[in-house]
């Protein structure tokens, strides 16, 4: 569906457009933003985003790094981390396991001894990884992270997700931007709003599984899971 049809959906919704009646292209580009900034929050929350992102990079032997296009790790921001494997020269994966900053800066680093990882993500503007043990050289870093929801800026754009997201994107769209137009959306649009997000969250929470992401036994460097540190 496209970003057109899902703003004159929600417009349709709120008595603002008669039915089957056509948005001017200004009504449309004023209310982009709106749909924009609903998905931008979305995509704060692990479980609204359709989809996670498998990328893996070579990883500089430093100990903190940052996520970022022109950073150590050359890509765009994910929204939170859902789990790090670390591969060395050899070809052995070593999953990295999730701690707080005190604990990070306790561990004593040796060197010449192939660490077991441990990292931290702290909480900053850029983001970044803080490992307890600087990387052998050689490795890389294989990420699993959530990625925010694109920015429509063409009202042709189709959107890029399953279109199980439709309704839950233009009922919510019509409870947001009910105020602008001095609207008050009926109780059932606010009801069809929030349990077509819910089942939408839900659906994803059982197609993901619980917080450890168990992997194929018997695959290198496998024996522990990932951990969603963002979910608890």
């Amino acid at each position: 569906m496209t970003v057109k049809r899902l703003i004159e959906m929600a417009l349709g919704l709120l008595g603002v457009l008669a039915e089957g009646e056509e948005a001017p292209p200004e009504m449309i580009v004023d209310n982009l933003d709106y749909l924009n900034a609903m998905l931008q929050e979305w995509g704060n929350t692990a479980l609204a985003i359709p989809t996670v992102s498998r990328e893996s990079f070579s990883l500089p032997a430093q100990q903190l790094v940052s996520i970022a296009p022109g950073g150590d790790i050359d890509t765009e921001s994910p929204s939170s981390i859902k789990g790090i494997q670390i591969v060395d020269s050899s070809g052995l994966a070593h999953t990295v396991r999730f701690t707080t900053d005190a604990a990070i800066r306790s561990i004593s680093l040796v060197e010449n001894v192939t660490p077991k990882y441990y990292a931290y993500l702290p909480d900053e503007s850029v983001p970044s990884i803080l490992f307890s043990a600087i990387p052998l050289s050689g490795c890389l870093i294989k990420i699993q992270s959530y990625r925010p929801f694109a920015v429509f800026d063409e009202l042709t754009a189709e959107l890029e997700f399953h279109s199980s997201y439709d309704k839950p994107v233009y009922t919510n769209l019509a409870v947001d931007l009910a105020p602008k137009y001095g609207k008050a959306p009926r109780s059932d649009i606010i009801f069809i709003a929030k349990n077509s997000l819910d089942d939408l969250k839900n659906r994803h929470a059982a197609e993901r599984g619980p917080d450890e992401l168990e992997m194929p036994c018997g695959m290198p460097g496998m024996r522990q899971p990932f951990y969603d540190v963002n979910q608890g």
